[in-house]
């Protein structure tokens, strides 16, 4: 009860130091922002916990959803929705290696294409 607790209010708390600042701190909110309002809340304890929070979660969501989009990708071509040859299996763990292969290009594809409008990547175009 005190984790999920303490877990509800920190965020709120850091985010409320941050609003307290005042309008002028707003413009200063950059990548890692977020553990630095709980560096101002809690000191660099709480600081350092909030980005090893922040990377786990990160890489469990990235381990969830690589995990389970093939087997949905699997799944869609066994109801027909996509090609049957995305619903074939491989090796002793039954691995559906073409939907693995087709949503891992995907992913690359679309991480890349989001990335083309940013203003790093046009600026780096144009030198």
């Amino acid at each position: 009860m005190c984790m999920m607790l303490s877990a509800t209010l920190l965020p709120i708390l850091a985010c409320g130091s941050q609003v307290a600042a005042g309008p002028q701190k707003w413009s200063s909110w950059k990548l890692g922002a977020f553990a630095l309002a709980a560096e101002r809340v809690g000191g660099v304890p709480l600081g350092m916990w909030t980005c090893l929070a922040a990377m786990a979660s990160s890489a469990g969501l990235l381990n969830a959803f690589m995990c389970t989009s093939a087997r949905s990708v699997q799944a869609m071509a066994c109801k027909g929705l996509l090609p049957a040859t995305l619903r074939k299996e491989m090796g002793l763990e039954a691995t559906p290696g073409a939907a693995l292969l087709f949503t891992s290009t995907s992913d690359r594809l679309v991480k890349a294409v989001a990335f083309w409008g940013t203003p790093a990547v046009a600026s780096s175009e144009a030198a």
